[in-house]
């Protein structure tokens, strides 16, 4: 996704995308009690992570200058997170249960700017 693929693997040694994906999941499972992977592993953290995306050199100078994911990028997230369930079976309900915390907490990443 040419919109996400800004935010991310732009330094040496960064993460590639899917094992952002992956923390992402052990985080969540975490959240949700059902697993101590993420807790287990090493990590810098959500807030520096989220800032040093908004920052990537690779993303158009008004953004960075900003400091600000985009709405369609926040919007896009979400859209990636819904599919992630879908392809992994994820039941019904937990994905709804998912997708709702995930919309009531990702105003924590704003501000969200227009593309």
């Amino acid at each position: 996704d040419p919109r996400m693929s800004v935010l991310f693997g732009w330094r040496n040694g960064e993460l590639p995308t899917a094992e952002h994906g992956r923390r992402l999941g052990t985080f969540i499972l975490a959240f949700m009690g059902l697993d101590d992977e993420y807790q287990r592993t090493p990590h810098d953290g959500f807030g520096p992570a989220h800032q040093h995306s908004k920052r990537c050199p690779m993303r158009p100078a008004s953004h960075r200058n900003a400091v600000a994911f985009t709405k369609q990028q926040r919007d896009a997230w979400l859209g990636h997170l819904s599919l992630a369930c879908d392809t992994q079976r994820v039941p019904g309900d937990v994905k709804q249960a998912l997708l709702n915390w995930a919309v009531g907490t990702i105003h924590m990443y704003g501000p969200f700017i227009e593309e």
